[in-house]
């Protein structure tokens, strides 16, 4: 009788039923219809592509879509992971909107140099179709 119960709750359990990849997205997809997103791009601007505000540097509408199976998508995460070439300084990531299946942010830093380089990574949670 207990091996029988076993076998019915792991066939309840809520469990990975689907890892995957769709463009630079690497997915996995749980059976209750829950969906983790995560994704790992490169990015890179020449100083003209910057708009200044004050002491900071911005760009703005970068945009990336996602799967079309994901419904309900929210940011659990974003970073950004680069430096200010040909001077020391950083870049920090901010969500700007998730609007007709993209997600957009912002990419800021403190330094005006010639090129921001590095990589973004974006964790998005939601429910799979």
């Amino acid at each position: 009788i207990n091996e029988n119960f076993q076998k019915i709750d792991e066939s309840l359990a809520d469990g990975i039923i689907e890892i995957g990849t769709e463009g630079n997205w690497l997915y996995r997809k749980w059976r209750s219809g829950f969906v983790e997103l995560y994704y790992n791009d490169t990015f890179s601007f020449a100083t003209t592509d910057l708009t200044k505000s004050g002491s900071i540097y911005y760009a703005t509408g970068i945009t990336y879509a996602y799967p079309s199976f994901v419904t309900q998508p929210k940011i659990s995460s974003i970073t950004s992971c680069g430096t200010v070439l040909a001077e020391d300084g950083y870049s920090v990531a901010t969500i700007n909107c998730i609007t007709n299946r993209q997600i957009s942010y912002h990419l800021i830093t403190g330094t005006n140099a010639n090129a921001l380089k590095g990589t973004i990574n974006i964790h998005v949670i939601g429910r799979w179709t």
